[in-house]
């Protein structure tokens, strides 16, 4: 690895440091009314940098996840499969059904007396058939909307079904995915700036 990948790596840690230092604070922030422009200034105040506390002032405006700038879009059932399994053990009955009755298919129909009886008898062996069951659908779901993250035209806002896929089984709406493909570009630019502007900072021969 040269010094400016080293460099870059390093940049990029801390900058994902500083996201997750500030974010919860900015939730509080606005959490209770405060609106971009006094979320902003509060940041400044706290040490937060000015790229940084721009991105997560934005993010609690338009309603992103406290940890959308630090993570990923899920690629595979893999990456979402502790949320499948914590669905299953303790989400809303009431979002299960009506996810499964208005967006899943016939095979699923009897879905939600299965998880109530997991939980009912504390079943891991009975909740993990469930989970099993569950991964082709929702590995279909992250591969779907991969795909259409990369198409020109797509809807800007986030429909029910798209609401109640992240929160039951994790998956990106993909708006979300397109989102944070054009975030995580910008990033990039802005730790190369950061390296341009201060290069002797953490230089590491890693």
């Amino acid at each position: 690895m040269d010094i400016y990948e080293s460099l870059e790596k390093i940049k990029s840690a801390d900058i994902k440091d500083e996201f997750e230092k500030f974010s919860g604070y900015a939730k509080i922030l606005a959490a209770n009314g405060m609106d971009k422009k006094y979320i902003l200034e509060l940041l400044f105040l706290k040490g937060c940098s000015n790229d940084v506390a721009e991105k997560i002032a934005k993010n609690q405006t338009d309603s992103l996840p406290e940890n959308f700038n630090t993570e990923t879009p899920p690629v595979s059932f893999t990456d979402v499969e502790s949320k499948v399994r914590e669905t299953i053990q303790s989400a809303s009955i009431k979002d299960i059904e009506t996810y499964f009755e208005k967006y899943a298919g016939k095979e699923f129909e009897g879905i939600k007396n299965r998880i109530l009886i997991a939980r009912d008898n504390s079943s891991e062996s009975l909740v993990s058939e469930i989970v099993r069951e569950i991964e082709p659908f929702v590995d279909g779901l992250i591969v779907e909307n991969t795909a259409l993250s990369n198409e020109e035209k797509q809807a800007d806002q986030v429909d029910d079904k798209e609401i109640l896929e992240q929160n039951l089984f994790g998956i990106w709406p993909v708006s979300m995915i397109t989102k944070k493909r054009s975030i995580d570009n910008a990033d990039k630019k802005l730790i190369a700036r950061c390296i341009k502007m201060n290069p002797d900072s953490h230089i590491s021969f890693v």
